[in-house]
């Protein structure tokens, strides 16, 4: 009985193995060997045809190599290559002779080792398309794949047939997949990471929302490898249930991990923004929050681009005292474009009763925004302490080629200041300004 495959499933088989990042290759190997034997130039010859896609020619080229120089170092490359070729070519014939030559180099003595895992990967992809026509001896080759072979070396080729083995049983519905799924994801081999996060992946391809719900739930709670439970959550991060939000909001605030701790917060602010926004108030205000999480908190609504993030972050500014948290609010805030947030950085560069060190990074994102110079200026003109004055003439300076107000300062420090430091930027400004005006200061300067 031949197994039943939507024609759905089938149409989309190339496009989910796109997705899940498989890569067709083309010859890539290097051959250092003596130029001009008859079999390198053969080989060449073969090659060529490969590489301009001409793959009926270069499967006859390659199985030419194979009869004329069976001995040489070529034979199992172009048994390979053949096989390449007549899997590109397609149809039920080819593909079936391409597996006949994958198979009988298994077990040729003189085989290139270095080829196994390519050799392992195009076997799957041939036993996928040929499941895909209808072919169950090779449907259950797929399954038998997936679970094939022993983990405990992180076997290259090992790992390659099981990625591709259930990449395509991924576009062949439901039934066998998801149970081979469910047996990767309980494989918790360190060699087995990468699997396990694939599975993840091609789930929701095979399996119902509830179904994905509960492997990905797993996953994020008991796999071993931070990397798999990544993947779980963004997977979470995905669905829209009242349980999966549960999970995110009770992950973000008890993992020790900081960067699943974010990636939950993430996730939950994509699957549930209103629960998300919530929670997060609720942490970046609490008096008792971790400082830890708090400042991963920030980082996270800095990420979320609507006008209750900003306004959180203001309320953070205004209700903490530390410098540190202060000066990242600041920047979560910057990060947001708006009159508003300008108006904002303006009033903290400009708030003569704020430390210093607020009110130059203010300064410093103002002017990102091209805020008017006027403002810098009237500050300039009634600021008294010395720290803050030589902060704002280089803020000043910044308008140096946009504004001619800007070098009238410059032209003004340069002749009247007493401050040398002051004097000395003040001159190399000049130097880099091309009003006729800087010369002639720079020469009064010289002569004073």
């Amino acid at each position: 009985m031949k197994p039943r495959f939507s024609t759905r499933a089938v149409v989309t088989a190339a496009a989910v193995l796109m997705m899940a990042g498989v890569q067709e290759f083309e010859a890539q190997e290097t051959i250092e060997t003596p130029p001009a034997t008859p079999a390198d130039s053969a080989y060449r010859e073969a090659r060529h045809l490969l590489n301009m896609r001409n793959y009926a020619r270069s499967a006859d080229a390659f199985r030419a190599i194979q009869q004329g120089y069976f001995n040489s170092q070529y034979t199992d490359l172009s048994r390979y290559w053949e096989a390449y070729s007549r899997y590109r070519m397609g149809g039920v014939q080819q593909l079936q002779n391409a597996l006949a030559l994958l198979q009988s180099r298994e077990n040729m003595e003189n085989r290139t080792e270095r080829m196994d895992a390519e050799a392992a990967a195009l076997r799957a992809r041939i036993n996928a398309l040929l499941a895909q026509s209808g072919s169950l001896d090779r449907y259950n080759y797929l399954v038998a794949d997936v679970n094939w072979g022993s983990d405990e070396n992180c076997d290259r080729e090992t790992m390659a047939v099981k990625a591709e083995a259930l990449r395509a049983l991924a576009t062949m519905g439901p039934d066998r997949a998801l149970a081979s799924i469910r047996r990767v994801l309980e494989n918790q081999d360190q060699c087995t990471i990468g699997l396990r996060r694939q599975a993840l992946l091609v789930l929701p391809n095979v399996a119902s929302d509830g179904e994905v719900e509960e492997l990905a739930s797993h996953a994020a709670r008991t796999d071993s490898s931070p990397r798999v439970k990544e993947t779980a959550l963004t997977l979470l991060g995905h669905l829209e249930t009242e349980s999966s939000s549960d999970l995110l909001a009770h992950l973000a605030l008890s993992v020790e991990d900081e960067a699943l701790r974010r990636r939950a917060m993430l996730s939950l602010s994509r699957s549930n923004p209103a629960r998300a926004q919530q929670l997060l108030r609720q942490l970046a205000l609490a008096a008792d929050t971790d400082e830890n999480i708090r400042v991963m908190v920030m980082h996270t609504i800095g990420q979320m681009r609507n006008p209750e993030s900003v306004q959180l972050l203001t309320e953070v500014y205004s209700r903490f005292d530390s410098p540190d948290l202060k000066r990242l609010a600041m920047q979560m805030i910057a990060g947001h474009p708006g009159d508003e947030q300008t108006a904002w950085l303006v009033s903290v560069a400009t708030d003569r009763t704020a430390p210093a060190d607020l009110r130059k990074p203010a300064m410093f994102f103002a002017t990102q925004r091209d805020v008017d110079l006027s403002i810098f200026l009237e500050l300039y003109d009634s600021e008294e302490s010395p720290e803050m004055k030589n902060h704002l003439f280089f803020v000043i300076s910044q308008y140096q080629n946009k504004d001619p107000r800007a070098l009238d300062v410059i032209i003004d420090v340069a002749r009247n200041s007493e401050d040398a430091s002051l004097k000395r930027q003040a001159i190399a400004r000049l130097v880099q300004s091309d009003d006729p005006r800087a010369v002639e200061v720079i020469v009064e300067v010289l002569e004073q």
